[in-house]
């Protein structure tokens, strides 16, 4: 639920008999304060025992292992590979078992320029997995990459978190993500990490000038594609 307070915006979720709050640090005292004054309201008490103060670890991992470029080796080595089953069935294996690993975490994270630079590059050797050739043998990437419309992991990891970030603003409020953006994410604390996937991520300022035409998402995913497309047909004459 969420009520202004005290220029506090609440957020309480409520079950058959718990309770969890959720706010920041600093916010924090003032709503235990007010779950302590609705319990003498509605004359209950809450058990020491069973109350438990979860506060998420702020280091981050420093080293990332891709699992994709393994899982695609073993579908080249059963026959997933143009002179196998065709250059098209082979990229849409790709697309639909082995990109979605490659894309865990990535619609909530806000990735560094040398992370972004990996994940293009284990995409780059997947196709080529797809293509049969060798991983490290130099081979232009660019025009499979355009004849199957996949995007870069940068422009692909724009779309998942512009995509996240609109699904959770039409969640209802008694959700437990909803209530954490709209009591933590967007007050006076919000994090650099979400600034990243709203303010700061181009495709969401799109979508957000788009807002008023028929499905905004879709125009928006669509026209930033095909700023990418020309830009690699600047760059690349190939295409």
């Amino acid at each position: 639920m969420h009520i202004p307070h005290y220029n506090l915006r609440d957020s309480a979720l409520l079950y058959a008999d718990d309770v969890a709050l959720i706010g920041s640090p600093q916010d924090m005292h003032k709503l235990l304060k007010i779950a302590e004054k609705h319990s003498n309201e509605l004359r209950f008490q809450w058990h020491p025992n069973k109350c438990a103060i979860i506060e998420p670890s702020t280091a981050t991992a420093s080293t990332y292992q891709l699992y994709t470029t393994g899982n695609m080796e073993l579908l080249r080595q059963i026959g997933i590979h143009q002179y196998g089953v065709g250059l098209w069935p082979a990229i849409r294996v790709y697309r639909m078992f082995v990109r979605p690993v490659l894309e865990y975490r990535l619609a909530i994270t806000a990735l560094s320029a040398k992370q972004k630079d990996k994940l293009n590059n284990a995409q780059n050797r997947c196709i080529k997995m797809a293509i049969n050739r060798n991983r490290s043998t130099p081979f232009p990437m660019i025009v499979p990459l355009a004849l199957a419309d996949l995007p870069s992991m940068q422009t692909r990891t724009r779309i998942l978190q512009l995509k996240f970030v609109t699904r959770l603003q039409d969640l209802p409020l008694s959700t437990m993500a909803r209530s954490i953006e709209l009591s933590f994410l967007q007050g006076k604390n919000r994090n650099k990490q979400w600034k990243h996937l709203m303010s700061n991520n181009p495709f969401y300022q799109l979508y957000n000038k788009l807002k008023s035409d028929n499905n905004p998402l879709s125009k928006t995913i669509n026209q930033k594609q095909d700023e990418e497309f020309h830009t690699r047909a600047k760059k690349w004459k190939t295409i």
